[in-house]
């Protein structure tokens, strides 16, 4: 992973990076005290999409537990580290990881962490609970107001255009104003809109198609109150200026979830710690991963396996694209919309 940090700090030009760390535990047995045996941690470098670090705490050892003789057990590779409370796990991992990235000589300035997270201070909160509690907070104010207006269409445009109005805006000043210029932008006001507007890209040819039949708020009660409750969020902006994204730590946590399925018991052996790294170096590496292992080994990859990661890796390559691209977001949150 020496190689992703370096390629991390040359992308912030500078030794302090950002990445986001989130823990998973793999509940094997749901409902039992097994669930809470093991657990990995990640940190994943904001620009690089890479692990950066990671680490695995491990409550039990099958060998240990069947020896005789329980403090001296016969030679084995024991992968038992933790002894403590599990809650106590992820606060654990991440004193580990931000002391390996130190003595590589990187300094972690932030990091991106869930809102429920104790481990450390210096943090930047998740986006995405924001988000859902905007949309919590138009539903409720449909429901106790009763506007016919405020449907699930005019919902979800309000809430893509608070996500823009974040996620665009380089500072608090500018961001207090996009969010401030919402309410006006679904009664048809774009006098203090920016580019995160349709209207503002092409005046002749906008339409508030998103919203519903196609035409403009009008109830002026309504108005009102999502100039209110917008308001609030722009008193917050300085805040909102530093919220992060943990998405890519929960890809990573989909893929140890492939190598090491919840149907299965793995954390009694050294098994859930090859299949974490086996996770770390798929989504470093790729599939070229396969050839790596077989040249380590001095050992020649068939004809049928570079047949089959040239295949894959080329997929993928186009999958990301395509995944990333505008229309397929667009058509996403249509199918989404339409459930």
């Amino acid at each position: 992973m020496q190689l992703e940090l370096k390629v991390e700090a040359v992308k912030v030009k500078m030794t302090r990076l950002f990445p986001s760390m989130l823990a998973g535990k793999p509940e094997e047995v749901e409902g039992t005290m097994l669930a809470y045996l093991v657990c990995h941690g990640s940190m994943i470098g904001v620009n690089t999409g890479k692990v950066l670090s990671y680490a695995v705490r491990c409550k039990k050892c099958r060998f240990r537990d069947r020896a005789v003789d329980k403090e001296n057990p016969n030679e084995h590779d024991c992968r038992k580290n933790w002894t403590k409370s599990s809650k106590a796990m992820e606060s654990d991992m991440a004193v580990e990881m931000l002391s390996e990235l130190k003595s590589k000589g990187f300094h972690v300035k932030k990091l991106i962490m869930d809102n429920d997270t104790t481990t450390i201070s210096r943090k930047i909160l998740k986006f995405q609970p924001y988000q859902k509690n905007v949309t919590n907070k138009l539903y409720s104010l449909r429901k106790e107001e009763k506007y016919n207006n405020l449907g699930p269409k005019a919902i979800n445009h309000l809430t893509k255009c608070f996500a823009y109005a974040v996620k665009g805006s380089e500072d608090a000043a500018s961001m207090k104003k996009n969010l401030e210029a919402i309410p006006r932008h679904v009664f048809g006001d774009h006098s203090r809109c920016s580019e995160w507007c349709g209207f503002v890209k092409s005046p002749s040819t906008y339409k508030p198609t998103s919203l519903p039949y196609g035409k403009y708020m009008a109830e002026e009660d309504l108005q009102l109150d999502l100039t209110t409750m917008f308001e609030e969020y722009a008193a917050n902006s300085e805040k909102l200026l530093k919220v992060g994204s943990t998405q890519t730590n929960e890809s990573f946590n989909h893929t140890v979830a492939t190598k090491n399925p919840k149907t299965n018991f793995y954390s009694a052996s050294e098994s859930t710690s090859f299949r974490v790294a086996a996770a770390v170096a798929h989504k470093n590496i790729g599939l070229q991963t396969f050839t790596r292992v077989y040249e380590n080994s001095l050992l020649s990859p068939g004809k049928h396996t570079n047949s089959y990661i040239s295949k894959a890796s080329r997929k993928r390559d186009y999958q990301k694209i395509v995944k990333s691209s505008v229309e397929c977001k667009k058509r996403r949150r249509e199918l989404i919309s339409n459930k």
